[in-house]
């Protein structure tokens, strides 16, 4: 289990080893699966991982941690009739069994505003009974944010940044931004965020200070550079603001990780905001390499490439922007209709023509922010 912590591939490795021993008894051939499937998940291996734990659980059936595992890989496939199977035979077998019900909320949490009130109930439980695990908080958290109560999600973070050291301070414990960090970082990070929505900028501030402070990060300087780079007042016509700030930080972010796409996408964003429109670019086509499928900021990109000149590479990227972040697709298109490049489409027409011919008057028409 130490090793898995630290080196899951040297785990697999261990416990395939493990596995080739032919007088193996059969409680320690699954307790090895067990492992194995825990770190071949870790290494991005989900049906290997599915495979060893249903092999497990031939030789364990009434193993309730195996029932956790199976369940947990049922969720990943969206397969919520194995998920509450397993979920339910984990608490037969394992009463008060508190990540069980972390699992159950974390199913339920995407179900909709119907679902909401049963998967804070069972968050509440999971948390009740593992008062000092971060996971079901966290995922409490992230229901909260979504459904956007943002003055109980604040609280949840702040509750989480209360736990013991050591547990909030776990390696790639969780992924924030497409990266995997602490439990700390991840949750100081959004806490000044929502901070920032809820208007208690000064406490934002404050909050990416201490960040830094007790966790210099790619993660924790880009962050305080993106705040920095927002709160910056642009007038048309006038010199660029003054982005030392911003820069010192990114330099920080850039020196400990020269690669992470948010630092990049942020030195991208600081020169687009001096107008070094060559330098920008070059920046987002480095930071779309670690985050493709980014819609904003490859529509920045494309508005880069529109500053210098190249109207049609910028509208195959404000293109590429809608076609694979929805998301963005979503929050744009109400922009484009609101600027009149995008006329009302029928529900029965589709609408990818006229998406198109939009971005392509956006791209030419450099009023179009």
């Amino acid at each position: 289990m130490s090793v898995l912590e630290t080196d899951p591939h040297q785990a697999i490795r261990n416990c395939t080893f493990t596995l080739s021993q032919d007088q193996l008894a059969p409680a320690d051939r699954a307790e090895a699966m067990k492992v194995r499937g825990r770190a071949l998940y870790r290494t991005e291996h989900l049906d290997d991982a599915i495979g060893d734990y249903e092999a497990a659980l031939k030789i364990a059936p009434d193993d309730p941690e195996l029932h956790l595992r199976r369940g947990w890989m049922a969720f990943d496939k969206r397969d919520f009739d194995a998920l509450f199977t397993h979920a339910h035979r984990a608490l037969e077998l394992r009463p008060g069994y508190g990540e069980v019900y972390g699992m159950i909320g974390a199913a339920l949490s995407l179900g909709g505003p119907e679902k909401l009130a049963q998967a804070r109930a069972a968050y509440d439980e999971a948390i009740r009974l593992q008062p000092d695990e971060p996971l079901a908080r966290y995922n409490r958290f992230l229901l909260l944010k979504t459904n956007n109560f943002n003055s109980e999600a604040i609280e949840e973070a702040e509750a989480i940044l209360r736990l013991p050291t050591p547990v909030i301070t776990r390696p790639s414990a969780v992924t924030c931004y497409v990266r995997k960090t602490t439990y700390r970082i991840a949750m100081a990070i959004e806490r000044a965020l929502l901070l920032r929505i809820v208007g208690r900028t000064n406490e934002a501030q404050q909050a990416y200070d201490h960040a830094i402070e007790i966790d210099p990060d790619p993660l924790t300087y880009a962050w305080r550079a993106e705040f920095s780079l927002t709160q910056a007042t642009y007038a048309p016509g006038a010199p660029p603001p003054s982005l030392s700030a911003a820069q010192d930080d990114l330099d920080k972010a850039l020196a400990l990780d020269p690669d992470y796409w948010f630092s990049l996408n942020q030195q991208a964003m600081l020169h687009f905001g001096r107008r070094e429109y060559q330098v920008a670019a070059a920046e987002f086509a480095r930071a779309l390499k670690g985050y493709p499928i980014n819609g904003t900021m490859r529509w920045y990109y494309a508005k880069t490439l529109r500053a210098l000149g190249k109207n049609e590479e910028a509208a195959s990227e404000g293109i590429t922007a809608f076609q694979l972040d929805p998301g963005f697709m979503e929050w744009e298109l109400g922009e484009l209709q609101k600027r009149g490049y995008l006329a009302a489409i029928a529900p029965d027409t589709d609408p990818r023509p006229a998406v198109i011919d939009a971005v392509h008057a956006c791209m030419l028409d450099e009023d179009c922010r």
